[in-house]
């Protein structure tokens, strides 16, 4: 039986997982390497590692917001789903 609270939390999922693909792919198109994002935003890099293939579907507020300033992305996007 589906709750209010299971289906929010697996649309969070899917979001969080679509969020790392877009940090891969950011990541990639500024030719950083991992240790560079790591550096730039002071994020392990193996949680970075997990967080781009879908293995960390929890990221803290500051994780998303470091990583989207970083990146070049609006956090207003990423809250709206528009990425």
């Amino acid at each position: 039986m589906s709750t209010v609270a299971n289906d929010v939390h697996e649309i969070y999922k899917t979001d969080m997982i679509k969020f790392g693909y877009w940090v891969e792919a950011k990541r990639k198109e500024l030719k950083f390497s991992l240790d560079d994002l790591a550096n730039k935003t002071g994020i392990d890099k193996s949680y970075l590692a997990r967080l781009e293939r879908g293995d960390r579907s929890n990221p803290s507020f500051i994780a998303v917001y470091s990583l989207t300033k970083c990146l070049g992305g609006n956090l207003d996007d990423i809250i709206t789903h528009q990425v």
